[in-house]
């Protein structure tokens, strides 16, 4: 019983700051960094969709070699997760691509 409120209470409160922060790290600091580039919502996709595959692709390579250890493998399971929310990231922002062409 202990543990069911433990994770209710801490640890998905916690992934979901930490999913909202890293979101938001993505809008507010690709936004800032291309306000002045046509066709944001492109190169916003782009970014993402590279960063999360680029950062997934590194770890199932070196998964084995080097996230074996403790440490290590904490570091990777954060990796993991900012990649997870970076393609999340991507297919926002390749929606926000489909609606604008239809119109």
């Amino acid at each position: 019983m202990v543990n069911f409120f433990y994770n209710e209470l801490v640890e998905i409160i916690l992934l979901v700051y930490m999913w909202k922060g890293i979101w938001d790290f993505i809008d507010n600091g690709l936004n800032d960094l291309l306000k002045n580039v046509p066709n944001n919502h492109l190169i916003n996709f782009l970014i993402s969709a590279i960063t999360g595959y680029g950062i997934y692709f590194l770890l199932i390579a070196v998964q084995k070699k080097i996230c074996s250890r403790s440490f290590v493998a904490e570091i990777c399971h954060v990796l993991s997760f900012f990649s997870i929310i970076a393609l999340w990231h991507s297919f926002g922002d390749g929606n926000c691509l489909l609606k604008a062409n239809q119109i």
